[in-house]
């Protein structure tokens, strides 16, 4: 019997390898200024949205289709005060509900299941202004 999603991967925080200061890094590489608007796509249980919001003060929308993932990522958002800063979409990485150009940045920093990456690309290069970040992991 193979273990769910959820079970794989309830105690690991950022659901990827990347670090907190690898991300740190990420954000200060791209120079967000305060209020800079995120996409945080496959968002997992929203950390990276956390330290983009806490350290840069981004506005992180953070889409997620594991309703259990998504659920944890707006807690956490909730516990660490910065539900005004972040906000969860349950949605996956298929057609974007964004408009075009909105995003400063757009980033993927790891995902656990696979995904059509011409696609996702697509849609990022789509949301991102002219200029803005698509950060993939």
């Amino acid at each position: 019997m193979s273990l769910d999603e959820f079970e794989r991967y309830k105690n690991n925080t950022y659901l990827s390898p990347i670090t907190p200061e690898v991300l740190a890094a990420m954000g200060t590489r791209c120079g967000f200024p305060p209020a800079s608007n995120v996409l945080d796509l496959a968002c997992g249980k929203g950390e990276t949205g956390i330290i983009f919001a806490e350290k840069f003060h981004c506005i992180v929308t953070g889409a997620e289709s594991r309703p259990v993932f998504a659920e944890e990522a707006r807690r956490r958002a909730l516990f660490r005060s910065l539900n005004h800063l972040i906000h969860i979409l349950d949605q996956d990485s298929g057609e974007l509900p964004f408009d075009d150009d909105f995003y400063d940045a757009a980033l993927m920093a790891g995902t656990a299941h696979p995904y059509d990456s011409g696609s996702v690309l697509a849609e990022l290069n789509r949301v991102v202004r002219p200029e803005g970040w698509i950060i993939l992991g």
